[in-house]
């Protein structure tokens, strides 16, 4: 006997596990060498350089980043974007996804060089 009736599963996914998933599409992208804290972390606020906000009609998202000296810093961030979007709509589905990048530092590569 098969049964066609289909089951729901309701789900949440914890916050640090967006966070998580984030922080490790950031730091795939090519010329991002880390995430870096903010101002609010300077002032003792409980943060990691990523802020999450959700709500029902959209997931806004914080990224602060420490980019490589020689890349572009605008197309480092836009490819930032792309990269945690991606990698936030295969775990969720959001209604609307804001992603702001925001380029704290840049340092030189340990080698010294650009690239």
């Amino acid at each position: 006997m098969t049964s066609d009736a289909r089951t729901d599963v309701d789900f949440e996914i914890a916050p640090s596990v967006i966070a998580k998933v984030v922080r490790l599409a950031t730091l795939d992208v090519e010329g991002v060498a880390g995430i870096s804290t903010n101002l609010a972390a300077r002032l003792g606020k409980k943060t990691q350089g990523i802020n999450i906000r959700q709500d029902e009609e959209q997931t806004v998202m914080d990224i602060h980043i420490v980019g490589q000296f020689g890349f572009d810093l605008r197309e480092l961030a836009q490819q930032v974007q792309g990269a945690v979007a991606q990698a936030v709509q295969a775990i969720l589905d959001p209604v609307a996804l804001v992603i702001n990048v925001y380029v704290d530092d840049v340092i030189v590569n340990k080698e010294g060089n650009r690239r």
